[in-house]
């Protein structure tokens, strides 16, 4: 390693082809590769975080079912507190404490201050803002939209009728959420690009996906009144 106070951690040996790559195949240097230089410690740390996220700091399913901007805030809050607790204690251990020195800093500038090249002049502030305001943005979108596409579909009954709707966002392009009638065909009728439109009974189904309707002809535990 050259000095890193003059020119920047440079690694003493090149990077070499991992194993996983490696041609005749050799599959213990493989899977050492992955489980231990690749996983170990962090990768195992980030799997057991995505656990607890999910298990306990996640809304439920049927929540994420509806749109609302309640539990969006609340994901976006707890994305900004992962961010801020992992990037926020990596700052703080490399820029703030400097324990590292330069050690195995490819960059030997610290952050700038004063610089009309980042936003509010600091990049320290240019990091936050943008990693809170664009990252955990994004991040937690994606997050709400992926959730929502795969939440349970919401089932409205109007016994009057003898009419159930079911709504769903992944209606608009294949799933059924309606099961199947006496015939083995899925009653109801869901929109997308390979099927063809049919009117919709007013007052029937609502919110995101496309209202399906079933009668009391193909689902007989539904009152025919």
């Amino acid at each position: 390693m050259t000095n890193p106070a003059a020119t920047g951690y440079r690694p003493a040996e090149p990077i070499g082809v991992p194993p996983l790559y490696a041609w005749p195949p050799r599959p213990l240097a493989a899977l050492r590769y992955l489980f231990v230089e690749m996983a170990y410690p962090w990768g195992y740390v980030f799997a057991a975080l995505s656990v607890v996220l999910w298990q306990w700091l996640t809304p439920s399913m049927e929540t994420m079912a509806t749109l609302s901007p309640d539990w969006m805030a609340l994901v976006w809050l707890r994305n900004a507190a992962v961010l801020t607790l992992f990037a926020g204690g990596l700052h703080w251990w490399l820029y703030i404490r400097r324990r590292q020195e330069r050690d195995y800093k490819f960059n030997t500038a610290w952050m700038a201050r004063d610089d009309d090249r980042f936003t509010f002049g600091d990049q320290v502030r240019d990091n936050v803002f943008w990693s809170l305001a664009s990252g955990v943005t994004i991040w937690t979108l994606y997050e709400c939209g992926y959730s929502i596409y795969e939440s349970p579909p919401v089932c409205k009954s109007n016994f009057r009728s003898g009419r159930v709707g079911c709504s769903h966002l992944s209606d608009l392009l294949t799933r059924d959420c309606l099961p199947s009638g006496p015939d083995g065909i899925r009653a109801g009728v869901s929109l997308s690009r390979n099927r063809p439109q049919h009117s919709t009974p007013s007052g029937v189904g609502s919110g995101l996906g496309i209202a399906q309707v079933l009668t009391p002809a193909n689902l007989p535990f539904l009152p025919s009144r």
